[in-house]
Order: C-alpha cells, then sequence, then structure tokens
C-alpha cells in the first residue's frame, strides 16, 4: 500500500455532503481513495466499515462503484451516512418535498417521556415531532405513527434520511444556546424556564432554510441530473442488516455493533475503518438531541452509551485483563492502575478495560468475518492518559497479531490538531495500519 494522503479531515468543509453536517470523528475521503486504489480490489469484492460513523467510507465507495457496507452503532450516525448517499443524486425538486413536509406536518399524540422536552418546552417540542413524523409519513411507508424512527433506521432510504438530516440541522441549530466550548458535549437547561420555546414558525423556516442550503451546497459539487440515476433511490430503501450483502442498490447500511456483524465466516473481501480513539469521548451524549428526533429516551440513551466502545460511561462489569491484548496494552493498564491521581485505579482502570475489551473483541469479529489474506486497513491514535503514554497504534498491532492477522504495512501521520489532547502542544501519532488476515 503506498503512503495514502492523510487520514486527519480537512479543516471546515464549505462544499460537498461532509458539509452537511460537522462531525469531529473518521478519516477523509482522499484517504480512503487512496486506500481503495492502492488495495487493487476485485471489482465485486465487497468493502466494509463496522464503525462508519458519518459514512465517508461508503460514500466513497459509492462514488467509485465498489460494493460496500458500512454498519455503526449509533443510529442517528446511520441516518446521517445514509443522506450522504443521496448526495450526489440531490435535486432541486427536494425543495418542493421539503415544502409538502411542512404542510402534512400535524400535531402528533406525544410520549408522556418525550425525548425532545429535555431542551423543549411543550408546544416546541411538538412541532417538532410533528415535522419528524411528517417525514416518517411521507418517506418512510412502512412506519406506523406511533412507532419510534429509531427502530426504523435500517429501513430508511437516502430521501427520508436527507430530511431527518435537514431536521438534525435544525435541531442544532436552535440549541446553540446549550453548546459549550466542549464539542463532545450538550449541556440541559436546569428546569421549564430554562428551555427553549421557539414559535411554529420559526421552526419551520428554519428547516426549510436547511433544506436549501443543503440542496444548494451539494450544488456546488456538481449534483443534479447528470449523475447516475437516481429513479432507485426514490423507489427503494437501502438494504439494511438482514440482507447485508444485497448493494444494488447501492452500499448497504444499519445499525450493528462491531462485535457482532451480520456475514458468514470469511465472506468479506477487505475492511476500511477507524474505530473509537481511546479518549473518552461520549458521541452518544454529543449526538444526544438526534437520538431524542430520532425516539430515543434516557434508558435508550444509557443503554447506548454503555455499549459504545469509548465511551466515558462505566458499567457494572468489569473485564479482565486478557493476555492476547498484548505487552504494551498491559504495561499501560499497570501504569494507570498505580498513577497517584483519584481514581485512576478504579473509574479510569474500568474505564480502559472496557475499552481494550472492546476493541479486542471487535478484531476477533473481523477475522471471523474476513476471507482468509483478505487486508484490514485500521487508522488509529495514540494518546495519554496524565502523562501516560497510550501507544494505541502499538497495541492494536499486537492485538492483530494475537487474531493470527500479518501486519503488511504501517504510515504514521503527526497532528496537533486533535480531541482530546493534554496540552495545546501536545502532538498525537495518527496510523494507517495494513494487516492481511492468515489462513
Amino acid at each position: 500500500m503506498l503512503k495514502p494522503r492523510t487520514p486527519k479531515l480537512p479543516g471546515e468543509p464549505r462544499a460537498g455532503t461532509r458539509s452537511w453536517y460537522k462531525y469531529y470523528a473518521g478519516f477523509s475521503a482522499d484517504f480512503v481513495r487512496d486506500v481503495l486504489a492502492g488495495l487493487d480490489l476485485a471489482s465485486d469484492e465487497l468493502v466494509i466499515d463496522p464503525w462508519n460513523g458519518s459514512g465517508t467510507t461508503t460514500a466513497v465507495a459509492d462514488e467509485l462503484g465498489v460494493p460496500a457496507w458500512g454498519g455503526d452503532i449509533n443510529p442517528a450516525m446511520v441516518v446521517i451516512a445514509k443522506a450522504r448517499l443521496l448526495g450526489r443524486r440531490v435535486q432541486p425538486s427536494e425543495i418542493s418535498l421539503c415544502e409538502a413536509i411542512l404542510k402534512s406536518s400535524r400535531s402528533p399524540v406525544l410520549r408522556t417521556d418525550e425525548p425532545l422536552r429535555t431542551w423543549f418546552r411543550g408546544e416546541a417540542a411538538v412541532h417538532l415531532r410533528a415535522l419528524e413524523r411528517a417525514i416518517a409519513t411521507m418517506l418512510d411507508p412502512g412506519s406506523s405513527s406511533r412507532e419510534l424512527a429509531v427502530s426504523r433506521v435500517g429501513a430508511l432510504s437516502p430521501l427520508a434520511a436527507f430530511f431527518y438530516l435537514a431536521l438534525f440541522r435544525t435541531v442544532r441549530q436552535l440549541l446553540k444556546p446549550f453548546r459549550c466550548s466542549n464539542p463532545t458535549w450538550i449541556r440541559r437547561p436546569k428546569d421549564d424556564h430554562h428551555r427553549l420555546f421557539p414559535a411554529a414558525r420559526t421552526i419551520s423556516d428554519a428547516f426549510r432554510r436547511h433544506v436549501k442550503r443543503m440542496v444548494a451546497i451539494d450544488a456546488k459539487t456538481g449534483a443534479g441530473p447528470g449523475f447516475r440515476a437516481s429513479s432507485h433511490l426514490r423507489q427503494a430503501t437501502i438494504s439494511d442488516s438482514t440482507s447485508p450483502l444485497d448493494s444494488r442498490n447501492g452500499p448497504a447500511l444499519a445499525v450493528a455493533e462491531s462485535t457482532d456483524l451480520p456475514f458468514e465466516a470469511d465472506s468479506v473481501g477487505t475492511v476500511v475503518t477507524s474505530p473509537p480513539y481511546c479518549t473518552r469521548i461520549d458521541y452518544a451524549v454529543a449526538m444526544s438531541a438526534e437520538l431524542a428526533i430520532l425516539g430515543l429516551g434516557e434508558a435508550g440513551l444509557r443503554e447506548l452509551r454503555e455499549a459504545m466502545i469509548g465511551s466515558s460511561t462505566v458499567r457494572a462489569d468489569e473485564p479482565a485483563i486478557d493476555s492476547n491484548w498484548g505487552r504494551t496494552c498491559k504495561t499501560f493498564l499497570t501504569a494507570v492502575k498505580r498513577h497517584s491521581s483519584k481514581a485512576s485505579a478504579t473509574y479510569y482502570l474500568r474505564n480502559h478495560l472496557q475499552y481494550f475489551d472492546g476493541l479486542f473483541r471487535s478484531l476477533r469479529e473481523l477475522d471471523r468475518v474476513l476471507k482468509p489474506g483478505a487486508p484490514c486497513v485500521l487508522v488509529v491514535q495514540d494518546s495519554r492518559y496524565k502523562e501516560i503514554h497510550n501507544d494505541l497504534p502499538t497495541i492494536v498491532v499486537e492485538m492483530a497479531e494475537s487474531v493470527g492477522w500479518n501486519v503488511a504495512d504501517r504510515h504514521n501521520y503527526e497532528s496537533t490538531r486533535h480531541i482530546g489532547r493534554v496540552h495545546r502542544k501536545t502532538k498525537a501519532t495518527e496510523s494507517a495500519l495494513l494487516f492481511r488476515k492468515t489462513g
């Protein structure tokens, strides 16, 4: 694999589908293009990304006509990735469809535990839920009036996902008073007095404005009828996890855990992905508003946080150190346990144990589904706990070797632009690791 361009995301996107939703994790489209070109894959070889995030791998694969599947445990990220598949096929007619959605929105019967009421007072929450229900009614024929959108994410079409994403953007704009300097967190109001109460017209105008901006932004990259046919995207849904190999309608996207992939053994041709970094970023909390739009309440949010690799939430169980994690990992965990700072031997040790346990189980699952000799490209980044160096690239190499993979190539990229750095001058090393499954 010739050295790909840096996986580090470029600055603030001004055009293209990545600008539709600002997401601070993931890698660049140029990196994925270089990797896929360098691997010289067969035309029918399936590429998967089990931590698909905002969908860069699947979007690039779609652009290149490569069969692909993308999974993510976070339902909101699956919606965003699906919306990107509409991307180059977005048309001005989406604006007319927006007006139809606004016109058809009616006040729904709200649940007593309506999650949007966390930030919005009654009438505002009602109007936002009415917009969400209108999108579901018009663009997701299989949904019922009381069914939560979060349970239907796998069946959403890219067109429906496009409008859900516009609603995500709308709510993000409205929640600006609750944003803070930490881009991975969103505050909650103390009481009803501090909750927001935008007028219905304000919400509708913001939704309309975001739809128009998304259409206009993508038009700058050449979207429209000149690209390959979009009719199938308006008539069919992207495959869900029950049929992950059916990519006739474009990449298949699904809500899925990296430790339990919907593939038979020895069936996947290539993996290109980036597992969550070990920086205790709580992606579920960061996207709690988007998840609320999909109908996920407090209990569901807690369950998601506990299931996500790298979350700041600590579960009741405590995994034991596994010798298969390698010497570097064991040395790091021992240093964390012995550190003098408060909670190092309790919360922080358990949090790291959960991270490495989830990461290793994911690698074993990838080993199960990959074909013998198939490549796996992982982008990982080192970090620090206090002054202790967490050499994640080396840990991943040692874990991969323990499951029987060969290290075929490695490229390092240095950066000072990363979340979770200890000091302004702290540098992080992001590594692109190429493995080959033996056997």
